[in-house]
């Protein structure tokens, strides 16, 4: 082997390497923006159920879990059915929004 042959393979090898460890930085990354996007959809989850219950009061605006925007929006399609449109925002860990939006029965009582 000569000296020329023996830089070539050194400069592949260093090339490989360093797409390597990219590749794995890059999975990484990945792996903590689901895990804040995780966190993010569990309060916003957390919110929506909150804000769903039977004798909770209307709310719209900022719930007081987590920060999560919480926004209402009763309309009917048909004369007997009564659903509700409840939209949940929560900012993960990195500022990303995450939305969430359910469409519920309206509670008795509550205002079109």
């Amino acid at each position: 082997m000569t000296l020329l042959e023996a830089l070539l393979a050194t400069v592949i090898l260093a090339v490989v390497a360093v797409a390597c460890l990219e590749g794995t930085h890059g999975a990484a990354d990945l792996q903590h923006r689901a895990a804040a996007v995780n966190a993010a959809l569990s309060r916003a989850e957390s919110a929506l159920e909150q804000a769903r219950e039977p004798f909770a009061p209307p709310v719209n605006g900022v719930h007081a879990e987590g920060g999560a925007q919480v926004h209402r929006m009763g309309y009917t399609r048909f004369p007997d059915a009564r659903v509700e449109r409840v939209s949940v925002e929560v900012r993960d860990a990195d500022g990303r929004l995450v939305r969430l939006t359910r469409l519920v029965e309206q509670r008795p009582g509550t205002v079109r």
